[in-house]
């Protein structure tokens, strides 16, 4: 029987969704402009954040932030990080302060940053990190529009304006060279697809999420495109009317199971029959920062090796 992925990865990978190409930085100069600060901008919770110059010292509570960070060359600001932050390999050694939902508040203060960003504390976390007088920025796109418009707001509050369009502009570039690939692909012949968010319950991306986004630029139809929330919980009664062609998960038991009849009601599903069942990258496909297009390209490759010139993927 297939072991259930542990409730610590829950945690992390559902705090990264809810809110889901990466450039080598360079060292970070701040460019000391004064008509450009005081910077005031409205973060993801509704709070106007105010910077009277350029963040010299962030911590960075969620992995995509720490991404966008490092990809438009201001990894260098970073002085702490969550410990779901894994990429890119230079982050490794940096302070470590405590879980996404669960910050460890006397370290981050002990850092004495200007600026932390956030993507999923809870209102209390975030009046105390208030009240403990650090800046705090709620910073978390839902869609692949808004991770364009959250890069280039962090280019701005960062004075990296120019990194930050230049990251943004190769990420188009990139999903816009797989939208061609797959535009003569009729409607009809676009696979369904079905992602695995969490297996028990079992949860899945819908209309208003990044991975939703994904999935459609890169050729497929998500069956789930009708539901009515972005990360919504999703019955075995739905998706065998939806019939999927293709199932992506980032849990090797989930494949596992599906692959030896571990799991009743799935053994008709087109997929399963066909062998379409497909382990995906989680810190890839799931953070919504500079990897996106990295998806896109991947699960057009997954949807159609004949056209990318791959091997079907296990």
């Amino acid at each position: 029987m297939a072991q259930r992925p542990h409730p610590r990865a829950l945690l992390g990978m559902l705090a990264t969704l809810l809110l889901v190409a990466l450039l080598l930085p360079s060292p970070a100069v701040v460019a000391e402009d004064p008509s450009a600060y005081p910077f005031t901008f409205t973060d993801d919770s509704g709070r106007a954040v105010t910077l009277e110059a350029p963040p010299r010292r962030v911590v960075s509570l969620g992995p995509s932030n720490t991404e966008i960070l490092y990809a438009i060359g201001a990894g260098d600001r970073l002085v702490g990080v969550d410990v779901y932050s894994d990429y890119p390999p230079e982050v490794e050694g940096l302070p470590k302060v405590g879980q996404l939902l669960e910050p460890d508040f006397e370290r981050i203060v002990a850092l004495r940053p200007d600026l932390v960003l956030l993507i999923n504390l809870s209102q209390e976390h975030q009046e105390r990190l208030r009240a403990l007088g650090l800046n705090a920025a709620h910073i978390n796109a839902a869609t692949l529009a808004d991770v364009y418009d959250r890069i280039l707001l962090l280019g701005r509050a960062l004075d990296r304006e120019d990194e930050a369009r230049r990251v943004v502009e190769e990420m188009q570039r990139r999903i816009e060279a797989v939208r061609r690939r797959v535009a003569s692909v009729p409607p009809a012949d676009r696979p369904r697809v079905f992602y695995e968010v969490w297996p028990d319950p079992l949860m899945t991306a819908g209309p208003g999420s990044f991975i939703h986004d994904v999935i459609e630029l890169a050729g497929g139809e998500n069956v789930a495109a009708d539901a009515p929330a972005p990360w919504p919980a999703f019955s075995l009664e739905s998706l065998v009317e939806r019939a999927p062609q293709v199932i992506l998960t980032p849990f090797a038991e989930s494949v596992q199971a599906l692959r030896e009849d571990g799991r009743p009601g799935w053994s008709g599903f087109p997929a399963v029959r066909a062998g379409r069942i497909h382990l995906v990258d989680q810190d890839v496909v799931g953070r919504p920062g500079p990897r996106v297009a990295q998806a896109v390209e991947e699960l057009a490759a997954l949807f159609y090796p004949e056209r990318f010139g791959r091997e079907e993927a296990p």
